[in-house]
């Protein structure tokens, strides 16, 4: 073997390994490099987790109640204010779904909590007054608990997508909640045919 040959096959292996060092950094390179949703699941928190779980569940159990205030309820105010709320829901569900959405990794509740499937079982049994008032008694308890998710993210929530839309929802349920308040003398109780009061779960209250 000539020295040029020598010399030839020492050059090519250089080349070789230059090329299969290079090859490595780019893999190398690629693997550790951080992409979109990397950074969107980095900022990630529990309390935005906790957050978009409990007003999703809250939707889908909002929705419900509006609509049954809408068509069911026999008292005028709170039927027209179960329609204002059936629309209010729905401007709710467009702000909050295109905020959670992505490759953050949100669980989104499709349907209500058990607990409050059991309560909207419980008022499609009653009508009536028994019904409005029972209407009364839980869209208060909804909206004291969307102002209670709404606030928890506002103060510790970290993902900009959802910030918007819970400083939308502080005031939004503050002034609901006052609006559901208003409706009627008595929003905390209902009543059996007898004017007895009684909780949905059939127990009677104190009577007056």
């Amino acid at each position: 073997m000539t020295m040029s040959t020598r010399l030839l096959m020492v050059a090519v292996a250089a080349i070789a390994m230059t090329a299969s060092g290079q090859a490595y950094s780019q893999r190398r390179g690629e693997a550790m490099k951080v992409t979109a949703a990397d950074e969107e699941k980095a900022t990630v928190t529990p309390t935005d987790e906790g957050f978009v779980r409990g007003a999703s569940g809250a939707y889908q159990m909002g929705s419900k109640l509006a609509m049954m205030a809408a068509v069911r309820a026999t008292d005028n105010a709170i039927k027209r204010h179960g329609s204002e709320l059936v629309r209010d829901f729905i401007d709710f569900g467009a702000r909050l779904k295109p905020a959670a959405s992505g490759e953050k990794g949100y669980q989104w509740s499709a349907d209500p909590s058990p607990d409050d499937q059991k309560t909207l079982d419980a008022l499609s049994r009653l009508s009536g007054h028994a019904l409005d008032s029972s209407l009364k008694i839980q869209l208060v308890a909804l909206f004291e608990r969307l102002g209670a998710v709404f606030g928890a993210e506002f103060e510790k929530g970290r993902d900009p997508d959802l910030k918007p839309v819970a400083q939308w929802g502080v005031l939004w349920s503050k002034r609901r909640l006052a609006d559901v308040k208003t409706l009627g003398d008595d929003p905390l109780r209902t009543r059996d045919p007898s004017g007895q009061a009684i909780r949905l779960d059939g127990k009677a209250s104190a009577s007056e």
